[in-house]
């Protein structure tokens, strides 16, 4: 028995030293942040306040943290939300140096440690205290904790998890690999333009002519899906109650006499609705009630990062699509995809030239120890 025991054990011990717990790897932001709730009344910056917290300097870290894509979500917070907030501006700013990590480095586990922040504890008396030389291990203690200056080093607290070399010579390679997989990583890719989806055909009524029959003469199948987009867009109940002599819009494969084109587009951080509109050259408030039909149950005001969002631009005299045009499909996007029907192929590119906001953090290598 204690021989099998003592077996198992050996064989768990290896386990654990070949495949340790990634760190800091898939842009974990969870070690520098805390979590808290919304009460009644609170708003974001009373939240940080009373943290003694600088709303201002750790503003875009908040945005990133809680999938925001401006600042219009900072000030929608509602009693009971569940919000992110980075522990310090220190803490800010390593996760804005995660965001903008583009390459990756796998440390061997037998190169790190982990250790845990005690009252009076330096960096410099932890290296000392583990037989480590301070000025040869700071720039790997930098990397492997995603640090963006040297000002963390001496900003540590009490509690704090930090890895650390587990030698002199474990710093170096540590930071020869970093250095490698900066100069080899590949860049993150430039974002696609925003995929077509179809067209949008203003047709005026006629006497006696009905949705159904207007959709057979433009050669729209009168599914379930249009006609839930026809009541959506055209702001409509009952279809039975368009009226004659009113002009509708109605989906469609067809470029002719379209006056609008429908592209999708997947939330970056930095959008806002106002931003995009004029990138497809309209003004929201111009499609304001358009949107919100195209867009049912979502907040186009508020957006959140990673949300596929339906969006309009004039279509020219003679449109034709910037990609291959759906067959039968005329998805209406809901915030979350899932379980939607239509095909994920559609959803395939974000907007160019979405704006980031401004930091000093420099990018850095997402970690992970093995």
């Amino acid at each position: 028995m204690k021989k099998n025991l003592s077996g198992f054990l050996f064989l768990l011990f290896l386990f654990l030293s070949v495949f340790s717990v990634p760190c800091r790897a898939e842009k974990d932001y969870s070690p520098y942040v805390i979590e808290v709730k919304v009460s009644a009344g609170d708003t974001v910056s009373n939240l940080c306040d009373s943290r003694r917290i600088d709303y201002y300097a750790v503003k875009d870290a908040l945005l990133i943290v809680n999938g925001f894509a401006s600042e219009a979500g900072l000030s929608a917070v509602s009693p009971g939300q569940t919000l992110y907030i980075p522990r310090s501006k220190a803490d800010a700013d390593s996760i804005l140096a995660l965001y903008n990590s583009t390459a990756s480095a796998t440390i061997p586990s037998s190169y790190v440690e982990k250790v845990t922040v005690q009252k009076g504890d330096t960096l410099s008396s932890i290296c000392d205290a583990h037989q480590l030389t301070f000025s040869v291990c700071k720039e790997a203690i930098k990397k492997l904790n995603l640090w963006s200056s040297d000002s963390r080093l001496s900003s540590i607290y009490v509690g704090q998890e930090i890895l650390i070399p587990s030698s002199d010579a474990a710093a170096a390679a540590i930071t020869e690999t970093v250095a490698k997989a900066a100069d080899s990583g590949s860049a993150s890719a430039a974002p696609s333009e925003d995929s077509f989806e179809y067209y949008l055909i203003s047709h005026t009524m006629a006497a006696g002519e009905t949705m159904q029959s207007v959709c057979s003469q433009l050669g729209i199948l009168y599914s379930a899906e249009v006609t839930d987009m026809l009541k959506a867009i055209n702001n409509l109940t009952d279809l039975n109650a368009a009226a004659a002599g009113k002009a509708y819009l109605f989906p469609s494969k067809a470029p002719n006499n379209a006056s609008y084109m429908v592209y999708s587009h997947k939330v970056v951080l930095g959008d806002t609705i106002e931003k995009l509109c004029e990138a497809h050259q309209v003004r929201y408030a111009q499609v304001r009630s358009l949107l919100q039909g195209l867009n049912p149950g979502s907040s186009v005001v508020a957006l959140r990062v990673g949300e596929e969002i339906l969006l309009v631009e004039p279509a020219p005299v003679s449109a034709a699509p910037a990609s291959p045009v759906p067959t039968v499909y005329y998805p209406v996007v809901t915030p979350n995809t899932a379980g939607a029907s239509y095909p994920a192929s559609a959803y395939s590119g974000s907007a160019t030239g979405s704006a980031y906001p401004s930091s000093t953090a420099e990018p850095e290598i997402i970690i992970t120890v093995k």
